[in-house]
């Protein structure tokens, strides 16, 4: 017999999925009334779900994938993929420390990240290394200031982003989606592409597969371990 605990997430869930069908109604009828209310009763369900604390590795998938699923819906709203980045990183942050995973020190950080095994926005954007977090439908879920300096661009924009926006169409055909199939399957993967102006640039990285903590896969890491001038 499911535990309370899970039987109360499940209820909350259903809740939402119930007023999401109502809000898409009222959106397809263009009633903005009905649209508003539901939208205020919406709101107090996503508190809740993120609030709830799981106690059985199902609820923390379940909690996870309620998060990925709210950032793809939303993706062309970057303050709502935002809010959600920021929630995505506390669930991690909340169970990181009864999951099993060996906590590190600070000196081991980088190759801990690097491994795929941590997420933690404050802990990426405090590295030197360029370092971006991919949906599993290859946007931009986070982007680290030495990223996102790469492009001349502010990480925040970035975000909801398909990479192929980020990197250019051809750098993405041409280089990095085969890599990142891959990845989402469960393979670490070494990339390079060519940006192909101003001479033309190397890009070389490398991508993991970042799992949750309960399992699954959330999306992939990306770490761009060197850039070099073709120019000679």
């Amino acid at each position: 017999m499911p535990e309370k605990a899970e039987m109360e997430l499940l209820s909350l869930l259903q809740a939402f999925d119930v007023k999401s069908a109502q809000l898409r109604q009222a959106v397809f009828l263009g009633d903005d009334a009905l649209v508003a209310i539901v939208d205020r009763e919406i709101e107090p369900l996503v508190t809740a779900i993120l609030g709830h604390r799981a106690e059985t590795q199902d609820d923390i998938r379940q909690q996870l994938h309620f998060v990925g699923a709210l950032i793809r819906d939303e993706a062309e709203d970057k303050t709502s993929v935002l809010r959600h980045v920021n929630a995505l990183s506390a669930l991690i942050d909340r169970y990181h420390a009864g999951s099993g995973i060996e906590a590190a020190p600070v000196a081991s950080v980088p190759s801990l990240v690097a491994s795929g095994r941590l997420f933690s926005d404050m802990l990426l954007d405090s590295l030197s290394e360029r370092i971006a977090v991919l949906t599993r439908d290859c946007r931009v879920l986070y982007a680290n200031r030495a990223y996102a300096r790469n492009f001349r661009r502010n990480p925040v924009d970035l975000i909801g982003c398909h990479i192929a926006e980020v990197i250019g169409e051809d750098c993405f055909e041409s280089g990095l989606r085969e890599d990142l199939a891959r990845c989402f399957l469960g393979e670490e993967r070494a990339f390079r592409y060519t940006v192909r102006k101003d001479g033309g640039l190397l890009v070389v990285g490398r991508a993991t597969p970042l799992g949750a903590v309960s399992g699954g896969m959330l999306g992939a890491l990306l770490v761009i371990t060197e850039t070099r001038s073709l120019v000679t």
